[in-house]
Formats: C-alpha cells, sequence, structure tokens
C-alpha cells in the first residue's frame, strides 16, 4: 500500500476555476463544458500564442497549485490519457492532402508537450516525466511522481493531469467528452489529508465512472467517505484515508 499527503491542488474547466467553485461542484456535480480555455495571464503573451488548449489548461492547474517559489523547484509529471490527439489529427489530415507540416505544429504534437512548456515557462530543471496510461492514468501519475520524490531524496513533486474532448474523427471512441486538469502538490509528509492506495480485486471495481478518474478522485478528497475505489476494465485502486 502507498501513502501520499495531498499539500495543495488546483484545477479548471470552463465555468470552474476558483476553488470554491470546486468545492461546490465536488458536493453536487453538474455537467462539465468543452469550450473554452484559460488565459494564463502570468505568461508572456508570445508564449502564450504557442500554447493549444490542453497546454493552457494543465499550465494553469500547475501553477494555480504551486507557491511561487515551488513552481521552478518541484519535480513535475504531466499525465494525458489522449495528449494532443487533436492537432495530431490534423497533422495527418494534412498529409494525406499531401500538404506541408509546420516544425511548430510537429513540436507541440508530441505527448511531452506540456510538460515541456511547462519546464521553460518556469525555469523548472527538476526531474520531469510525460505519461499516459489509458483510463488508468491518473494513478499512474500519482506512483510516477512518488518515485520521482524517492529518486529526488525527497520533498513534494507536482502531478498535472488534464485532457479535452477527443477531436471529431475519433469521437466515436472512448471519451470523456470534457475538457479539464487537475494539479496536485503531493509529499510523503506535511500538511494535507494523507491518503492511501492499494490495487483493488477486480470484484470491487464499479462501472467506469462518469467523470475522470482525477476529478472523481478530487470529489472523494473533499467529501467526508472514507475510501472510494476507480478503475476500468477490471483494474483499479482504492484510496482510503490514513
Amino acid at each position: 500500500m502507498l501513502s501520499v499527503v495531498v499539500r495543495r491542488w488546483a484545477a479548471w474547466t470552463p465555468g470552474l476555476e476558483r476553488l470554491d467553485d470546486w468545492e461546490r461542484w465536488c458536493r453536487v456535480p453538474t455537467a462539465l463544458g468543452a469550450e473554452g480555455a484559460p488565459a494564463l495571464p502570468f505568461l508572456p503573451p508570445l508564449f502564450r500564442r504557442r500554447c493549444s488548449r490542453l497546454s493552457r489548461l494543465m499550465l494553469h492547474a500547475a501553477y494555480a497549485a504551486c507557491e511561487p517559489d515551488d513552481v521552478s523547484a518541484l519535480p513535475a509529471v504531466f499525465a494525458s490519457r489522449f495528449g494532443e490527439l487533436g492537432l495530431t489529427v490534423s497533422l495527418l489530415e494534412s498529409l494525406a492532402r499531401k500538404e506541408p507540416l509546420t516544425a511548430s505544429g510537429f513540436t507541440h504534437s508530441v505527448h511531452n508537450t506540456q510538460i515541456g512548456l511547462f519546464s521553460i515557462a518556469a525555469k523548472n530543471r527538476r526531474m520531469a516525466s510525460a505519461l499516459a496510461a489509458g483510463a488508468e492514468t491518473f494513478p499512474y501519475a500519482v506512483i510516477e511522481a512518488l518515485a520521482s520524490i524517492e529518486r529526488a531524496g525527497g520533498g513534494p513533486a507536482l502531478v498535472v493531469i488534464g485532457d479535452e474532448p477527443l477531436p471529431a474523427a475519433l469521437e466515436a471512441f472512448e471519451g470523456d467528452g470534457i475538457a479539464y486538469a487537475l494539479a496536485l502538490v503531493i509529499a510523503r509528509a506535511g500538511d494535507g489529508p494523507r491518503v492511501r492506495f492499494a490495487p483493488a480485486a477486480a470484484a470491487e471495481i464499479p462501472a467506469e465512472p462518469r467523470w475522470p478518474q482525477a476529478l472523481e478522485f478530487l470529489r472523494w478528497l473533499l467529501s467526508d467517505e472514507p475510501s472510494i475505489t476507480l478503475g476500468a476494465s477490471g483494474r483499479g485502486f482504492t484510496w482510503t484515508r490514513a
């Protein structure tokens, strides 16, 4: 069983930006949006123009979750189930039309786009990882962050999970249909709620949750429930309060 303290968190989806907005949503969840993106006023205009919507979502959450001195100091894990699939599909369509690809388009279509932009913007030279693990992306991002903490010899780490709706060419496939990002600053010790998690038996895993696992975790974290089991396709984790 693994254990982690959630020191700080921040999240963004259209219409839900402040912590109190999210606290109300976690108590009484309503439909989440798919349009819009945060403004990123803390970044230079030229840098903002380089950011896709997914990059804006994840950078906003990352900066909002960090103390000012932490943004350049924490090892970070940026995780996304689908990443920049919208841009990737656009590039493939251009290839099918025999149109040339731009260097910037290709550069920003890779899965480590967001962690790369964060490292540049924050001048963060600590360990950084980009991760995708299907429906289980959230728990494995937390595990990766815990590994970063061990490699760094302790201290907190930043975990950012984000996704956006699949492009029209892929919308028949599995997806949540919302644009969101959640950032957690986690550590082995310190102030904040401590949670433990361990693999769940297949029989204990409920149907795939209504919301992405990261947001279901946030709903649970802000509730009084003692535990929650999240997973899909017979694989998952049970989270409990320590």
